[in-house]
């Protein structure tokens, strides 16, 4: 149908009122989607938070799980920790008693070494007065040694006189009865003459009985041979007791040297 039949301002009326039914048409489509839609988002929006409630529930559970395991997990931690606070006490304990150990050890070898010091040193000691003894300190010129009564440390400080000769010089002391004079102790094979300036002598000498003693105890004597106290012995049971050393000029076995050395020693 064609407007033109109507009048202009006909027209124009109709134009408004078609617009307005057009514009009012849109709206009715427009207002319908809107509800449309709304009902679906609300569906959505229903059926999403159903779904939203139960991934909250399944994330509730995770949770719950997480937190179950992280303590199960806390507590194997602690337990293991705990175990190896023990393993680390048990090591220090160790550590402590192999160190206490030690320490006893070595102040027992150190009491050890103090007591085998100790020990060397007594040692030392003993040997240092030993070689005193045995080679003790010289004398100097002018210092003098009495004879008959020294011993053999004593003899031994004499220049020219070690352990041996002191020793020999003591048991020819003990043979003769003593010296009466020094120059004796040069009948000892090997002393040396250079002694004599430091000896000095007291005269004490043990004398024998001649007309007591046997041929055998009289033959001890160092100036007394076994023929002499034979003869000796012989003259005693011929003529007699001696009364003077002269009358054993009489025999052969004796000299006027051997008469004269043996004199100091004779005891009627």
């Amino acid at each position: 149908m064609s407007l033109n039949k109507f009048p202009k301002s006909d027209r124009r009326v109709i134009n408004v009122l078609f617009g307005m039914i057009v514009i009012l048409t849109i709206i009715a489509s427009i207002n319908h989607k809107s509800k449309t839609t709304s009902s679906f988002s609300i569906k959505e929006n229903l059926s999403e938070s159903s779904r939203l409630d139960i991934d909250f529930d399944s994330l509730r559970e995770q949770k719950e799980k997480r937190a179950q395991k992280r303590e199960q997990r806390y507590l194997e931690l602690k337990d293991s920790f705990a175990k190896v606070n023990e393993l680390r006490a048990i090591k220090r304990e160790k550590r402590l008693a192999k160190f206490l150990a030690l320490k006893d050890s070595f102040y027992e070898l150190k009491k050890e070494r103090e007591k085998k010091r100790a020990e060397q040193k007594a040692l030392w000691e003993h040997r240092q007065d030993s070689l005193r003894k045995i080679y003790p300190s010289k004398l100097q010129k002018g210092e003098t040694i009495e004879l008959n009564h020294a011993d053999s440390s004593q003899l031994m400080k004499i220049p020219g006189i070690g352990r041996g000769y002191s020793i020999a010089i003591i048991q020819y002391r003990k043979k003769l009865g003593g010296f009466y004079k020094k120059e004796q102790v040069l009948e000892i094979e090997g002393v040396p003459a250079s002694i004599l300036d430091y000896l000095d002598i007291q005269v004490d000498v043990q004398k024998i009985e001649i007309n007591k003693l046997t041929v055998n105890q009289l033959r001890k004597h160092p100036y007394i041979n076994y023929y002499r106290a034979k003869a000796i012995w012989d003259y005693r049971q011929k003529y007699g007791k001696i009364k003077d050393i002269n009358q054993l000029a009489l025999l052969n076995d004796f000299q006027a040297e051997d008469i004269e050395r043996l004199s100091p020693y004779i005891a009627y």
